[in-house]
């Protein structure tokens, strides 16, 4: 990694969650050169909600095995 690429790792750390997802975003874009569908904007300003809230503590969320019980799929823990 070059010290300019370091650099700007290291400042981009110190944003927002917020504004590192946005800043990410920006990045995939502009590497994969497409805009986002109607469609697939919409998913992930649901994504980024639902992640905030959970981030926030708003939603608690589910454990894991009730995920995995709600929708009948069997699941292991690798421990």
């Amino acid at each position: 990694m070059t010290a300019l690429l370091k650099e700007i790792e290291e400042k981009a750390s110190e944003l927002s969650v917020s504004e590192r997802e946005l800043l990410a975003s920006h990045l995939f874009q502009s590497v994969h050169n497409c805009e986002l569908s109607e469609l697939e904007s919409e998913w992930l300003d649901v994504a980024e909600m639902r992640f905030n809230a959970l981030m926030d503590g708003s939603d608690k969320g589910i454990e894991e095995t009730e995920f995995f019980n709600r929708f009948g799929i069997r699941y292991w823990k690798n421990h």
